[in-house]
């Protein structure tokens, strides 16, 4: 005997994971969810961490007579780090540690639609390194 669960009676406990929402949020903004090395993720996952992807449209590919030659590597943002919690408060926040002194604008309007996109969410940012970096090849690690 089978029983048809609708989205109404489904137990809290069922609801989609934080990740996986926000992971479908950064597609949908034209950010790309990654693993915390930079590697593209090609399907959403209930993860504590999630790389962010971004393509820049400064960086250029190789081109020969204007043809691309291969796709440019889109810049590792950096990474969001889901239900960290503070020693003196006991709160809960998200940490979003980002690549790249030049990508401090892009980090803080990042940080403004996530808060306008997850009401609730606390949010803090912080740049992890002055260096940018680029996405990673997922066969061969870090």
């Amino acid at each position: 005997m089978s029983e048809e669960i609708s989205r109404e009676t489904q137990p809290e406990c069922c609801d989609e994971a934080l990740s996986i929402k926000f992971g479908k949020w950064l597609s949908e903004t034209g950010f790309f969810p990654a693993f915390y090395n930079g590697a593209e993720m090609s399907y959403l996952i209930n993860t504590g961490c999630m790389g962010i992807l971004y393509q820049d449209p400064s960086i250029d590919s190789d081109r020969f007579f204007g043809f691309s030659l291969k796709n440019p590597k889109r810049i590792f943002l950096g990474v969001v780090r889901f239900n960290a919690k503070c020693i003196t408060t006991d709160k809960e926040y998200c940490i979003f540690e980002y690549y790249g002194e030049e990508y401090i604008e892009l980090a803080q309007e990042l940080c403004k639609k996530m808060a306008d996109a997850f009401p609730g969410l606390n949010i803090i940012y912080c740049l992890a390194s002055r260096d940018r970096r680029f996405e990673t090849d997922p066969f061969r690690g870090c």
